[in-house]
C-alpha cells in the first residue's frame, strides 16, 4: 500500500509492504542432504522517498527504508532467523547544485545498516556509509560530459557474501562518461 505526491518542486512517496515467499527451499526431513520447496520467508517494512527542487539551481533527494525480513517456515531449525544480506535500515541522500548555467556538481551519502551474513545468522556484516560526488558539463543541448567519484572517502566496506567469501565494496573509484542525444 502506498501514497505518492508530485508537484513542480516536491515529490515523495510512502510505501508499506508485506511480501511472503512461499515454496522457499528447506531441508528434506525424509532425505538428509536434499532440499524441498516447502519453506516460507516474509519481508515487511516501510519505505519513504522524496525529492525537492529548492530553487532553480538546487535539487535534493533522499530515501529511507526499514525492512524486517525473516524465515517463517523451515525444516532447518532456523524459523525466526533474519534473511541474509538484508539490513533493517537503509538510507540515502543526494544533492545537485548548478554552479554555472551548464555545470552541475553533486554530492551524495548512502548508508546500509548492519545485517547478517548468512541465513543461519552466524555472523554479521557491519554497517557502512559511503560518500559519492559528481561533476556534469552540458556542452550543448545534445552533448553532456560527466565525472563520477564513488566512495570518495575510500571507506572499506562489505556489500554481501556467499557461503565461501565476503564481497568487498568498491574502493575510491572515478569514471567519466559522455552522453549524446540524437
Amino acid at each position: 500500500i502506498g501514497i505518492k505526491h508530485q508537484s513542480d518542486k516536491l515529490s515523495g512517496s510512502l510505501s508499506l509492504f508485506h511480501i511472503t515467499i512461499e515454496n522457499a527451499t528447506t531441508g528434506d526431513p525424509a532425505n538428509p542432504g536434499f532440499d524441498i520447496q516447502s519453506g516460507e520467508q516474509r519481508s515487511r517494512g516501510i519505505e519513504l522517498e522524496g525529492g525537492w527542487q529548492a530553487n532553480a539551481d538546487w535539487y535534493l533527494s533522499g530515501g529511507l527504508a526499514y525492512i524486517d525480513a525473516e524465515i517463517t517456515k523451515s525444516n532447518n531449525g532456523d524459523v525466526g532467523n533474519r534473511l541474509d544480506n538484508i539490513a533493517h535500515l537503509q538510507a540515502n541522500l543526494w544533492t545537485r547544485y548548478r554552479l554555472l548555467p551548464n555545470v552541475h556538481v553533486g554530492l551524495g551519502v548512502n548508508h546500509v545498516g548492519e545485517r547478517y551474513g548468512t541465513i543461519s545468522n552466524t555472523y554479521k556484516l557491519p554497517s557502512y556509509t559511503t560518500v559519492d560526488a559528481s561533476l556534469a558539463w552540458q556542452i550543448d543541448p545534445r552533448l553532456k560530459a560527466e565525472l563520477f567519484v564513488q566512495n570518495l572517502l575510500d571507506k572499506e566496506y562489505y556489500t554481501g557474501n556467499n557461503d565461501f567469501s565476503v564481497y568487498r565494496g568498491d574502493p575510491l573509484t572515478a569514471y567519466a562518461r559522455m552522453m549524446v542525444n540524437f
